[in-house]
């Protein structure tokens, strides 16, 4: 029923086909996001941004969907059951509190745990500041380049 390249009869994928890797991303998408971003400056979509804020403000739907996409992301999980909710509080846990503590804890017992692992992370934070400020002055010159060859 299946062939060699696990279709159907019909040139289907057969149940259980892992399928492939999808396709590779094209050189004229990144062509075509620079052209949106010189097109959409920073300071133009901030006014896209804020006129759908008011427009949220006045009762838009549509504008209160797409801001709550980009701010809070679509829902992932279901709500608690009210069993466990009764639980935590009574436990006085707080899964998302705890998940953050453990988070922020982790690099410290780390370090702890693997002093030798570790020796080096001064350094790499700083070489982390470093990179982080020159793409934020390359960002800076995109934006007043783009900005110049507007007004010319």
């Amino acid at each position: 029923m299946t062939t060699t390249m696990s279709r159907t009869d019909r040139g289907r994928f057969a149940p259980g086909n892992p399928g492939g890797p999808g396709r590779p991303r094209r050189q004229t998408e990144a062509a075509y996001l620079r052209v949106m971003m010189t097109a959409c400056p920073l300071d133009a979509w901030e006014e896209v941004v804020r006129s759908a804020v008011d427009a949220a403000k006045a009762g838009d739907h549509q504008a209160r969907q797409w801001l709550t996409r980009y701010l809070v992301g679509e829902a992932e999980a279901t709500a608690p059951r009210p069993t466990a909710v009764i639980t935590e509080e009574l436990l006085g846990t707080d899964p998302a509190m705890d998940a953050a503590a453990e988070r922020l804890a982790k690099k410290i017992l780390d370090r702890r745990r693997f002093p030798t692992l570790h020796k080096d992370d001064e350094e790499d934070e700083r070489v982390v500041r470093q990179v982080k400020a020159e793409l934020a002055a390359a960002e800076e010159r995109r934006r007043h380049g783009d900005t110049a060859s507007q007004a010319a």
